[in-house]
């Protein structure tokens, strides 16, 4: 008997020894272990990540943000739900938001990569109060409404002044649900991509009391992602350094068809060129946030008239679409003094070549003249005059 409790008592003690080394080891592990967003950081290399605001289980809108951290410029690219797409994981055609409510995030997610031809690893998924409790730990949130909501059903409590505003949680769930939703498709994009840039500006801001021991859990309650918390913690103190002031946006363009899906029909937008054209734009923002020989300057402060010199019905329409893709503001197509234009000519109408030099390295145009003789009256920065020989990308050769 007194053998089997000395026996006991040895097994006991080589137990608690086992659990103590192996306690150690776990708590070794987490403290050594490598950190994914560090190091990607670490390396220079882009951090890509799918960000899902969701309202009743399905995208209220989806962006992809682009990250370079050697230069700490950003974009997003907004993804409408309405794109049209043959949805292997469906066994069908359908809008591309069907993916994420019968498949769930990581079938979206790799999705959305075949769309913009590109890695997107990581995910960032939150539903619109779990947006509001992210705000409400962050203090508020500060953004410029350029109009007030006043809402239909009369609830006074919803009602957002004009000007700058800090909102809580509350009236950041207003604004995501009524405010960006009410100004149109165009509208609702640059909103939605403006809160965000605030609400990683903020987070950024707020990035050393949010990855507090005590405060990190509500932060990782309010979203669902595929970081890990330490990670997650590195990647908003990335937000700390984002040069918000040099963000750029872009949004999948396209033409809307009628789709027969599941017995009716629905308009479905599809990328132009079967997306080669939005695949385009991607690797020319990726290549313009990784360059460090000039500070960024985005496309959209570039003003474009195009004209369609050639006999081809609705060529400037399909152009501005593509320029717009790629960020340009065109503020004007129609047709050139004639349609029988041999060279696509590129006109810098402001004396400052580099403008219409950029537009010609995306058509791959070799002609880029100047002409300013109606530079006092002139609201386009260049002229694009199509001829024969652009094909609807670029100019051939």
């Amino acid at each position: 008997m007194k053998r089997k409790k000395e026996f006991d008592r040895a097994i006991i003690f080589l137990a608690l020894i086992v659990l103590i080394v192996s306690v150690t080891v776990a708590v070794v592990h987490v403290q050594v272990r490598s950190n994914v967003v560090s190091e990607i950081v670490k390396s220079g290399a882009e951090i890509t990540l799918l960000v899902v605001v969701e309202d009743q289980g399905a995208p209220l809108f989806t962006q992809v943000f682009l990250y370079n951290p050697v230069t700490r410029r950003g974009a997003f690219f907004d993804v409408p739900g309405d794109v049209g797409s043959i949805l292997g994981s469906l066994n069908r055609v359908d809008r591309i938001d069907a993916v994420y409510r019968e498949a769930g995030v990581d079938v979206y997610r790799r999705t959305i990569e075949r769309l913009l031809g590109i890695d997107v690893p990581f995910h960032m998924v939150a539903t619109v109060d779990g947006i509001g409790q992210l705000v409400d730990l962050s203090e508020g949130v500060r953004l410029f409404l350029d109009a007030g909501i006043i809402p239909d059903d009369g609830e006074p409590q919803l009602r957002l002044p004009a000007g700058n505003v800090m909102l809580d949680g509350h009236n950041a769930a207003t604004y995501l649900l009524r405010y960006a939703d009410a100004a149109g498709e165009g509208g609702r994009v640059s909103r939605n991509q403006y809160f965000l840039q605030s609400l990683f500006e903020r987070l950024g801001e707020r990035s050393g009391y949010l990855n507090h021991n005590r405060v990190a859990g509500y932060v990782m309650s309010a979203v669902d992602t595929n970081l890990d918390r330490r990670a997650f913690s590195r990647l908003l103190e990335e937000f700390a350094v984002l040069d918000t002031e040099q963000l750029v946006y872009r949004r999948v363009q396209g033409n809307y068809r009628r789709v027969e899906t599941d017995g009716h029909l629905q308009e479905l937008l599809f990328p132009h060129f079967e997306g080669q054209w939005l695949r385009q734009t991607v690797r020319q923002v990726r290549d313009s946030l990784a360059s460090e020989t000039d500070a960024f300057e985005d496309n959209a402060a570039i003003s474009l008239e195009i004209l369609n010199g050639t006999p081809i019905n609705g060529l400037a329409r399909r152009t501005r679409d593509l320029l717009e893709g790629y960020g340009f503001n065109v503020v004007r197509i129609g047709n050139a003094e004639t349609s029988d234009v041999e060279y696509t000519l590129i006109v810098d109408r402001l004396g400052n070549a580099r403008y219409a030099e950029r537009v010609a390295g995306i058509l791959q145009g070799q002609r880029v003249y100047t002409d300013t003789s109606d530079i006092e009256s002139v609201d386009a920065f260049v002229t694009v005059i199509l001829g024969k020989d652009f094909d609807g990308t670029v100019v051939r050769p």
